[in-house]
């Protein structure tokens, strides 16, 4: 169950960083005059800091020759004692905890710079954090992999999705999740979630 709460919260991580890479304009100044960009991005932003937290908090109260955390800050230096993450990612992440906290009670004062510097030059400390919790917690962790496949349809009518070697060979016979870019010319069923 603990495995499972946390394999859920890293999937919840990876989500956020995906929708802060995908909205964050290519400056800072772009970012600050965009405020349907910026809400997202730092929505995001705040959600990842929050997820990390619990995922540290939750391993740490899993792991009873551990002290108690004091703090969510000391929560990762607990994962970088136990050798779960590097103490520079721990530092890292402490420094993010901060940046948390003014983004939930100083909002108005967080320099949209500071922001748009987090979403295009550290994204990858989330993911390294997922990579190492993923790996002390006995999880493979979903992977991101971008790769083009055809959809046909059989005679019966059943559609498959047509995979490159050696992809399809590795997952042969194994449930999958995939996550599908629609062509915008495809119109979708809402209620069903299937293209038409």
């Amino acid at each position: 169950m603990a495995e499972q709460l946390i394999e859920q919260k890293l999937e919840s991580l990876q989500r956020c960083v995906q929708r802060v890479q995908e909205r964050i304009p290519a400056t800072s100044e772009a970012l600050a005059n965009d405020p349907d960009s910026q809400d997202i991005v730092d929505l995001n932003l705040t959600r990842a800091i929050q997820l990390c937290a619990q995922i540290a908090s939750h391993w740490v109260s899993r792991h009873t020759e551990l002290p108690p955390p004091e703090s969510t800050r000391e929560a990762f230096d607990l994962l970088a004692k136990a050798g779960v993450i590097d103490p520079d990612l721990a530092t890292q992440l402490r420094h993010f905890v901060g940046f948390h906290s003014m983004m939930i009670h100083a909002h108005e004062e967080v320099d949209p710079g500071f922001v748009h510097a987090i979403g295009t030059g550290h994204l990858d400390t989330f993911r390294k954090f997922a990579r190492h919790i993923a790996k002390a917690a006995g999880l493979n962790g979903p992977q991101n992999i971008k790769i083009e496949a055809e959809m046909s349809v059989d005679e019966n009518g059943h559609r498959h999705l047509e995979l490159p070697e050696p992809i399809r060979t590795q997952l042969e016979g194994r449930r999958v999740r995939i996550i599908l870019e629609i062509p915008d010319d495809v119109i979708v069923d809402k209620e069903n979630d299937a293209p038409k």
